[in-house]
């Protein structure tokens, strides 16, 4: 038996790249907003430089710059959880959510993260 591990171009052959312990499940991007600084970067800094600029290359050079900051509010909340309590969605997005400063209780703990629907939350404890 023979076994590959690029998943490109197998055929019959199983490979290796195809095979996952954990299942993934889609996920929603969502920024949290922690303070009035953030809610502000985003929109002042990150959104005109990285979202709505029309350079390719400029954007990109830009994104590089501020990822760690993006990425250090970002979550990747699984979809079935994100439909049942989603935040809305940032400007003309369509796949960034954003959680406002303003709403940041009603859809994140900063001890839990995520906040869970209440029907979720049961079913996590159920043992």
């Amino acid at each position: 038996m023979q076994l590959r591990y690029d998943g490109k171009n197998c055929g019959d052959v199983p490979c290796l790249s195809n095979f996952h312990l954990i299942e993934e499940m889609p996920t929603v991007p969502v920024f949290v907003s922690l303070d009035k600084q953030d809610q502000w970067w985003l929109q002042e800094i990150f959104t005109p430089l990285v979202l709505k600029a029309r350079d390719w290359k400029c954007r990109q050079e830009a994104y590089l710059l501020l990822r760690r900051h993006f990425h250090e509010r970002l979550l990747q909340i699984p979809e079935f959880r994100a439909e049942k309590n989603p935040p809305p969605l940032w400007e003309d997005s369509r796949t960034l959510r954003w959680v406002p400063y303003a709403q940041l209780g009603e859809f994140y703990d900063i001890e839990t993260g995520f906040k869970w629907s209440e029907e979720d939350l049961d079913k996590a404890w159920i043992v």
